[in-house]
């Protein structure tokens, strides 16, 4: 009888693994939840919700050497493929077809969605179905996603790229190489959220291990620059300039923090009265904590 021909009957399930999959599958969802409805300016209030994702993979990794390390004997490489595209690809299917008919209805947010040409959509559609990223080039929402249709579905693309390897390289290794494997990927993954940049890599450490963004290079600069005029005997006459979202507002803040450690008042103008609230509830989440009060005043 051919291999790929063999039933393999399922095995017995971990309930507190399928429990722990609930917890984060509910963690990711949450998080995107208060991703998009936090008031502007406000804190994520599950700023560690993606790390859910990264304990899916880690449960991945152990489910696939669970259920086949002890099969291969009873199934080819191919047949263990068909297996997966069966339980996984309905998911990638479904899911960009979705986003698909639903795709024009975003055009509020991203108005570059009207602007795409048809044979573009059907491209980014093709490619969708068949797994295949889209460059930047194919970015017809505008968002930096492989998927414009799907965009978690990266999550996925780097699920069937640790199918392949699984299957072509590591259910071949012996523990002491996948040890040694494991060691790599515990040290990059150190140098990348202590900032170590051993290797010279990374222009400069973009996570930090307590989650959420640390300040960039220019940031730490800025406020190095605002602290030396502020602790100064001259006065500080001192334009700063930046990209929207490059976070001008938040080294603001941070200077203004300074201030007033050293006992004195700051006054923070906005133009319209719906941005000095929006910047009133901003600040009052990032300085409060701080022992910080604030005022909320306008023309009104």
């Amino acid at each position: 009888m051919a291999k790929e021909n063999v039933y393999l009957a399922s095995k017995p399930r971990y309930e507190i693994l399928d429990g722990l999959r609930g917890v984060a599958a509910l963690m990711v969802i949450l998080f995107h939840i208060f991703e998009t409805y936090c008031p502007p300016g406000g804190q994520q209030h599950i700023n560690h919700g993606y790390l859910a994702v990264d304990f899916f993979f880690v449960l991945s990794g152990f489910v696939i050497g669970y259920a086949y390390d002890d099969r291969w004997n009873k199934m080819t490489t191919w047949g263990f493929f068909k297996r997966r595209l069966v339980r996984l690809h309905p998911m990638v299917i479904m899911g960009t077809l979705i986003g698909a008919c639903l795709f024009f209805f975003q055009s509020g947010a991203f108005p570059r969605v009207l602007e795409i040409e048809p044979w573009m959509f059907f491209l980014c559609l093709v490619m969708g179905f068949l797994m295949i990223p889209c460059g930047p080039g194919l970015d017809i929402r505008g968002w930096g996603e492989t998927n414009s249709f799907n965009g978690p579905n990266w999550s996925l693309t780097l699920e069937y790229l640790g199918n392949i390897l699984y299957a072509l390289v590591l259910r071949h290794l012996p523990k002491w190489g996948l040890a040694i494997l494991m060691a790599i990927a515990g040290f990059f993954t150190l140098d990348l959220t202590l900032g170590w940049n051993v290797l010279g890599l990374l222009r400069a450490p973009q996570y930090t291990v307590i989650g959420g963004w640390s300040l960039t290079p220019d940031q730490m600069s800025s406020l190095k620059e605002i602290r030396g005029d502020l602790d100064s005997s001259r006065p500080m006459n001192r334009l700063l300039q930046g990209d929207v979202g490059s976070g001008k507002t938040l080294v603001a803040w941070v200077s203004a923090l300074h201030v007033v450690s050293q006992g004195k008042q700051v006054a923070f103008m906005a133009p319209t009265e719906l941005l000095a609230r929006q910047h009133a509830d901003g600040a009052a989440r990032l300085l409060a904590p701080f022992g910080v009060r604030l005022a909320y005043l306008t023309g009104a």
